[in-house]
């Protein structure tokens, strides 16, 4: 499992959980394209399923796509490896149809048990967590997301934020300002957000063709 990006880097990367959203995701990619910045969003395999415009304009940006699952249960960790394959299998099959294969896996709320390592060793994926979180509770809690990242952020970290609307949708302005706040203040201290795979030095995702013939 990696949580942090290889030592010597002054840089972090940007990583968003739980989408794609058609509503906040589009105008995220519209912030981030401003700012010239490249992330990964660990999408739900029920999510890409009901919104495969957004899946397809993530990727068109440059952008890279990890398993989030397909259900998104909070509780898959405590379940037999059985339903936590078929779980991680059923999102790597919907976003096969994009031509991609993730390679890189977050569990939901970043929750790991000793029944992951097993399943992650024979699909050949990669388990990837976070150093550095919003508090957001899923964008519940949108006041203070910046400083709560700004405040303790380190080079090579990886940042865990949600790309999901605010669920007060009068905060959904507020919610992309606090983006831009995260944005703004990462280059104030003399990081860059780079890539997630080059700051772990690992892919994050292949051609789906690739994986289909390994």
């Amino acid at each position: 499992m990696i949580s942090r990006g290889r030592a010597g880097q002054k840089a972090v990367a940007l990583t968003f959980d739980d989408g794609p959203d058609p509503v906040s995701t589009p105008r995220l990619l519209d912030l981030l394209a401003r700012h010239g910045v490249v992330a990964t969003f660990f999408v739900t395999g029920h999510r890409a399923t009901r919104h495969p415009e957004v899946i397809r304009q993530i990727l068109s940006q440059g952008h890279t796509i990890g398993n989030h699952t397909y259900g998104h249960d909070n509780f898959i960790m405590i379940k037999r490896c059985a339903v936590l394959k078929r779980e991680i299998l059923a999102a790597q099959d919907v976003l096969s149809r994009f031509g991609i294969a993730p390679i890189a896996f977050r569990p939901p709320v970043g929750v790991t048990s000793p029944r992951l390592a097993p399943v992650m060793r024979e699909l050949g994926m990669l388990t990837v967590n976070f150093s550095r979180r919003a508090g957001d509770r899923g964008n519940r809690r949108v006041e203070g997301i910046a400083s709560r990242i700004l405040n303790r952020l380190r080079a090579g970290d990886i940042i865990l934020l949600h790309d999901t609307r605010p669920h007060n949708t009068a905060l959904f302005d507020r919610w992309l300002e606090e983006i831009e706040k995260v944005l703004t203040g990462i280059r104030a201290k003399g990081l860059a957000v780079i890539p997630l795979s080059t700051l772990i030095d690992r892919p994050v995702m292949v051609a789906a063709e690739e994986r289909s013939d390994s």
